[in-house]
């Protein structure tokens, strides 16, 4: 009798595929080639020669990193701030609503980090669920928000940051993005 198993392995949630579908239609735009894989078929040979994007959290990718060098971490129903700066939160969590288990407010991380060779760097666009995702990739690729965060990483931008973006869900989709915190990440 054949039975639905979970598999953490095969993940991929709608807020990921959106997401890639905005990535897919922004570089076309730009006029630049994607190359789009699978994390379980990426490589560190990718890493090495390539700069990444990484659409989804620890969940659906296992290329995330997950560091104490980082100032926000995706675990759980929760991201952590281990750097909270004035004003900040050392949690984020994840809430629903109490009636229907929808999600009402997600969080989601943008990374800009170095890759695992020098002068490579790794984009990673990722929410505690699906829904911050999908908008983690609308913020860099959308530019009423990109322009938002262009602006807030000033005139002499760090090449390497984090950015806390809160995502305010509607009807399973993100409805609202709010630019939380930026982190400027050390250059290795």
């Amino acid at each position: 009798m054949p039975f639905l198993v979970f598999s953490p392995e095969d993940y991929t949630g709608m807020g990921e595929a959106m997401g890639l579908m905005h990535l897919t239609r922004f570089f076309a735009r730009a006029g630049r080639e994607m190359v789009v894989k699978q994390s379980k078929t990426a490589s560190t040979e990718d890493l090495k020669n390539h700069h990444v994007v990484l659409v989804g959290g620890p969940l659906s990718n296992h290329w995330v990193p997950r560091t104490e060098s980082l100032d926000f971490d995706l675990g759980g129903d929760f991201l952590l701030n281990r750097n909270p700066q004035p004003g900040e939160q050392v949690e984020y969590r994840l809430t629903l609503d109490p009636i229907s288990g929808h999600p009402t407010t997600d969080w989601a991380v943008i990374t800009v980090a170095p890759g695992i060779a020098p002068g490579r760097v790794v984009m990673v666009l990722a929410g505690i669920r699906s829904e911050g995702t999908q908008a983690a990739v609308e913020f860099v690729t959308d530019p009423r928000y990109s322009e938002q965060l262009q602006r807030s990483l000033k005139a002499d931008p760090p090449r390497l940051f984090q950015a806390l973006v809160r995502v305010e869900v509607k009807k399973w989709q993100p409805a609202s993005l709010t630019l939380v915190a930026i982190h400027p990440l050390p250059a290795r």
